[in-house]
Order: C-alpha cells, then sequence, then structure tokens
C-alpha cells in the first residue's frame, strides 16, 4: 500500500515544473524538487494533492515539507472516513468566528504594506476548464471569475485578482494566512478594484492592480 501510495505522490509532483537534475527521494524537500518560483504554484501543488488523495487536507505543507513528511500524513489519514473529518463548511466558519480574536491586531493603528507579483507561467493553460474547477473554487469566487472572463485577456486579469489576494495576506501580517476565498477583489464601473474581507470587515484597505503582458502585480495599504 505504501508503494503505491509513494508512486501515486510521485506522479503528482511529476506534474510540475521540477528542478534540473533532481532526484526524488523521501527525504527531498518540495523546494529541493520542485520549481515553486510563485506562491500561486506552491497553492496548484496543494489543491492537485487534494484531488488525488480527498481524504487529506494539505494547508500545513510548506516548501520545508519532505516527501516522507507527506507520505505520512497520508497513511495516518486515510484509515479515517471523510465525513469524520471537519468540513470545509465547518472549516471556514470557524476561521470566521475565529477571526474575532485576531481583530484588534488587524484593526490597530500601524499601516501594513503588501505587494504581490506573479508570472503567468503559475497558471495552467486551462485554468478556466472543468479539469481545473477545485483549483479555481479554492482561490477564487465565482464573482471574481465571472469578471475574468468578461474582460479582453480573462487570464491575465485572473491572475492579478490572485496577486491582489497575496498582497491583502501581506498586508494584514496575517500568521496564519487566511484563505483566499474570503478574500474577494471587486471593481467598480470604472475599473478600480477594491476588497470584500469577510473575516475582518472593519479593515480598510486599499488595492491596485497592474498588468504588463504576462506578469500581474498586487498592491495593498491597510490604513
Amino acid at each position: 500500500m505504501e508503494k503505491n501510495i509513494y508512486k501515486n505522490l510521485v506522479e503528482v509532483i511529476k506534474q510540475f515544473p521540477l528542478n534540473k537534475n533532481v532526484k526524488i527521494t523521501e527525504e527531498s524537500k518540495l523546494w529541493e524538487v520542485i520549481n515553486l518560483f510563485s506562491s500561486l504554484l506552491a497553492e496548484r501543488v496543494k489543491v492537485r494533492l487534494e484531488e488525488v488523495f480527498p481524504q487529506i487536507e494539505f494547508e500545513e505543507i510548506t516548501a520545508e515539507t519532505t516527501i516522507r513528511e507527506i507520505l505520512n500524513s497520508i497513511e495516518k489519514n486515510q484509515t479515517f472516513p471523510k465525513n469524520n473529518k471537519e468540513s470545509s463548511i465547518e472549516k471556514d466558519l470557524n476561521i470566521y468566528f475565529d477571526s474575532s480574536n485576531n481583530e484588534q491586531d488587524h484593526n490597530s493603528n500601524e499601516i501594513g504594506i503588501g505587494v504581490d507579483i506573479q508570472h503567468l507561467s503559475s497558471f495552467p493553460d486551462d485554468i478556466f476548464s472543468s479539469d481545473n474547477v477545485n483549483l479555481r473554487s479554492s482561490l477564487f469566487t465565482e464573482l471574481e471569475v465571472v469578471y475574468s472572463l468578461s474582460r479582453p485577456d480573462p487570464k491575465i486579469t485572473l491572475l492579478g485578482i490572485y496577486a491582489a489576494k497575496e498582497a491583502v495576506i501581506k498586508a494584514l501580517n496575517n500568521k496564519n494566512k487566511i484563505q483566499f476565498n474570503f478574500i474577494e477583489i471587486r471593481h467598480y464601473s470604472n475599473g478600480k478594484p477594491y476588497v470584500i474581507l469577510k473575516s475582518y470587515p472593519k479593515i480598510f484597505l486599499e488595492i491596485s492592480i497592474s498588468h504588463s503582458i504576462d506578469v500581474a502585480i498586487g498592491y495593498c495599504i491597510k490604513r
């Protein structure tokens, strides 16, 4: 069983850009194997792992996580029925209500600044296809996807929205990293973007998004 799990895990890893002359072993850290050149790519790895191993949540993995640690997590949890795990809805609600404990920190007078840059190559070419519905739903709201599809270049628009969300997280200095679908980027009629932050509704945020061919930049100030 472990051999099959390891084989499946390696197959997932090989779907992403690998570092040159890399040898995948159980002691390899993700950053040593996969060329994690952007945070968006790292999120894609997590979503793909959850698709292949749906009974496991991989939110805790980082670039420093080893193959062995991922295997241990899978083996530890695979025998438990999925309905014994906290549902995604329950998890979202817990994050929402737990946010009140952190509200004082985020509503302080300290100014927070966040900047994020993303390259178009971080997205799969078929980001809007049904094959990537899990990735889209984990990172974006339905409104954000619909808005992107209404623009001349939907893919770069969606990339800009992601960059803005990362900038928001950095501006908040959120150590536990709020879920992406708790941050919604909307646009006024003149095209100016603004933030709806479900977990921290009292926070005032200013954002800006810029694109240049295949690069998107998000900028956020927390006042």
